[in-house]
């Protein structure tokens, strides 16, 4: 009896870890896979306001910068080290030096998130439960965790915005210029398009 109470106890304490690394795993496999079915002639693009303010690339460049820079140190030297610092200067700053292509990217975000979620796997429930100091305030590791979940969420809907509706709306704003020209509304002022299928 009491071994089957131990082992019962042990699989719902490892469940947890498994939760957060299958979490991680599917929420960065579902990012990636979206990433790669927007046009090769949008990745630089400005997209439409609707979709945020920035390109593919942006985004992409972003989730490898704030998992290098931000996640990974605080997972990996979880109590170990003082408040870490972010600086969004330093990561606009960064992107403006590199302006890498999507496909560079993508490997660079498969290794970091490899990394992270390979390395949650060695984490036991004790140490999610831990807190620590992040940019966030103090919170446990679990919390760092859902926030990168969150994150990742986040922009893969972002993304699938764009690979489902951008053409749709390019097709609204050409209709909704067309009437105003049409009617000579004040204002009209002839835009450029932004790329639709390249």
């Amino acid at each position: 009896m009491w071994r089957f109470l131990l082992r019962h106890l042990w699989l719902k304490m490892t469940d947890l870890v498994v939760s957060y690394t299958s979490r991680l795993t599917f929420a960065g496999n579902e990012f990636i896979q979206v990433a790669t079915q927007i046009p090769t002639g949008r990745h630089h693009v400005i997209p439409l306001p609707v979709f945020g303010e920035w390109s593919v690339a942006r985004i992409l460049f972003h989730m490898v910068w704030y998992q290098t820079n931000v996640i990974w140190p605080l997972i990996s030297n979880w109590g170990e080290q003082d408040t870490l610092s972010v600086d969004a200067d330093d990561e606009a700053k960064a992107w403006q030096a590199s302006q890498q292509a999507v496909p560079t990217l993508i490997v660079m975000l498969e290794d970091i998130h490899g990394k992270i979620v390979r390395h949650v796997g060695t984490l036991t429930v004790d140490q999610l439960a831990e807190e620590g100091r992040t940019p966030w305030g103090q919170v446990q590791l679990g919390w760092v965790l859902l926030h990168l979940h969150q994150i990742l969420l986040e922009y893969t809907s972002t993304l699938l915005s764009m690979v489902l509706y951008w053409d749709q709306y390019l097709a609204m704003q050409k209709q909704i210029r067309l009437e105003q020209r049409d009617k000579n509304e004040p204002g009209w002022v002839p835009t450029q398009d932004t790329p639709s299928n390249e």
